[in-house]
């Protein structure tokens, strides 16, 4: 989540990969694809790869600090709404990050019935992903100054209101960043 909001606010394409890198890692090491589970979809506590686990578990808490799937299924909705719902994950096939975030939601539709006060931050990943998102783009032409005022004008007007499922692309022709369109 925090290099997704780095981005944001900083405009750097860099940022943004980084962030898709450790998305597309933690898909490949923790996020559950094995029908053998039970419970398809969602994140483990610990990567399959240690043949001392006995068991793999799945956190489903929010407490002071969130459970991993609810930031993933935040990440995976905010990864859509900035690369496009047909975007499609390598780690895992045939699977887009709409429905990876539809299937962690999955795992604990229950308990959200149950206790939804036990997963607030799981709450706002499903308002996220239900939601119509507010896309903002920033086109920044090659030149420079007067631009510059205005995206910096534009975005001070965006961030005054509170919108709660906006997300700000920022383009700059002169470094290739029209891949996110």
């Amino acid at each position: 989540a925090g290099l997704l909001d780095l981005y944001e606010v900083s405009g750097e394409v860099e940022h943004l990969e980084m962030a898709l890198n450790l998305q597309h890692t933690q898909n490949r090491l923790f996020y559950d694809c094995s029908a053998s589970s039970g419970d398809v979809g969602g994140y483990f506590d610990a990567a399959g790869s240690d043949p001392h686990l006995i068991l793999r578990l799945k956190d489903t808490y929010d407490g002071a600090e969130p459970s991993p799937n609810s930031v993933s299924v935040l990440n995976l909705t905010r990864f859509k709404w900035l690369l496009g719902e047909n975007r499609f994950t390598p780690d895992i096939a045939n699977t887009n990050f709409e429905s990876m975030a539809q299937a962690t939601v999955g795992t604990v539709i229950g308990q959200l019935r149950e206790v939804p006060h036990s997963l607030p931050l799981m709450l706002c990943g499903l308002l996220a992903l239900t939601a119509l998102p507010v896309r903002i783009v920033l086109v920044e032409a090659e030149d420079g100054q007067q631009v510059l005022s205005l995206n910096s004008a534009l975005i001070t007007a965006a961030n005054s209101v509170y919108l709660p499922h906006r997300y700000l692309l920022r383009l700059d022709r002169s470094d290739g960043t029209e891949w996110l369109l």
